[in-house]
């Protein structure tokens, strides 16, 4: 729904729209929702179980790698990513720019499901998910980010101003996001005041 809504007040494809109004702003010259113009061949694969390569729907297949939906389907460099998560943590501005409003940062980070028992926010999952978000256990409850199926974590913690960009090819289902996890809680033990 919102791809939907930011397609209807923008006027623009969504991915246009996040490359316009979002990547190229903060200068993730990396980042883009799909392909962004690249080959699958150019990208690095991720791992699958043996026979598991579906060769039309698999993920390494240029379907699953255009897709670039709201949900998923973004590919960016661990910097680029680093940079959306600042903005995030900086209240919305990067480099003294303001690209989203405190108030759209605020509710876009806090939990929006209510007494549902699925704690999330507008895009962002949070640390306090029982799905979907393997940030470990060491971060602060107001933590935010986004793990993928193939392998991927990015979280920020407000609490801390800590943030993590971990980026594997290993299938969040092979372990349930244990090593995402493990790397999560290593970065925040390793932050001294």
């Amino acid at each position: 729904m919102a791809g939907e809504i930011v397609q209807r007040i923008s006027a623009q494809p969504l991915r246009r729209a996040m490359h316009e109004q979002i990547f190229q702003l903060l200068g993730m010259t990396g980042a883009s929702l799909g392909l962004g113009g690249r080959s699958v061949d150019a990208l690095v694969r991720c791992q699958t179980d043996a026979g598991d390569d579906d060769e039309r729907f698999g993920p390494n297949t240029r379907h699953w790698r255009d897709m670039g939906h709201p949900w998923g389907g973004m590919h960016a460099c661990a910097s680029d990513l680093a940079v959306l998560l600042q903005t995030f943590l900086d209240g919305g501005t990067w480099h003294g720019h303001r690209l989203l409003s405190a108030q759209s940062v605020h509710e876009m980070t806090r939990d929006q499901n209510g007494s549902i028992g699925s704690p999330w926010g507008l895009g962002w999952g949070l640390a306090t998910s029982p799905v979907w978000m393997y940030c470990g256990r060491r971060v602060s409850p107001r933590t935010f980010g986004h793990s993928g199926a193939t392998g991927t974590m990015a979280w920020a913690d407000p609490d801390s101003g800590v943030l993590a960009v971990i980026l594997t090819t290993r299938p969040t289902a092979w372990d349930g996001g244990a090593l995402l996890e493990e790397v999560s809680d290593l970065v925040a033990e390793a932050v001294v005041d």
